[in-house]
């Protein structure tokens, strides 16, 4: 059973992800870091080392993957406009060299992929780069379900 709810304007089905910031998207984010002083960059067509639910259990491989994208509701990362265009804020860059701490994860709404809310602990750039992807962690706490469906 899906978990969300309907929308009471338009009866859309609206779904609330919650996604921790795991060492998938940090591979993006040190790739945009890398390349901080040649402005925008396409970070779509990086491939990073990910385990996955594609690939076999403790399986890695070389892929590409659209967490790139999430990266902008942490303040970490910009987007162009262009498709796959982006690149490092300070406050990424702060993040990368150890300097600041951002919260654990965001709730993001799937119909317009909105930032709904920052969620948990704060945590360093070692943490997030040791945490790995674990579909439980895109439950989310009850109470967002109806911040949810005023996406209008």
């Amino acid at each position: 059973m899906q978990k969300g709810v309907d929308c009471e304007c338009c009866g859309r089905f609206i779904k609330i992800n919650r996604k921790r910031l795991n060492a998938t998207m940090m591979q993006y984010l040190d790739k945009l870091y890398e390349r901080r002083n040649e402005g925008w960059f396409l970070i779509s067509r990086v491939r990073i080392k990910a385990k996955g639910a594609a690939n076999l259990p403790g399986e890695e491989k070389e892929t590409q993957t659209g967490d790139y994208a999430i990266l902008g509701h942490w303040g970490l990362a910009e987007y162009s406009g262009k498709q796959g265009e982006a690149k490092i804020t300070q406050l990424g860059i702060e993040f990368v060299e150890g300097r600041a701490t951002v919260r654990e994860s965001v709730i993001v709404e799937n119909y317009k992929n909105r930032l709904v809310s920052l969620y948990g602990p704060f945590v360093s750039v070692e943490q997030a780069r040791s945490t790995h992807f674990d579909r439980k962690d895109m439950d989310w706490p009850d109470v967002l379900d109806k911040e949810a469906a005023s996406h209008e």
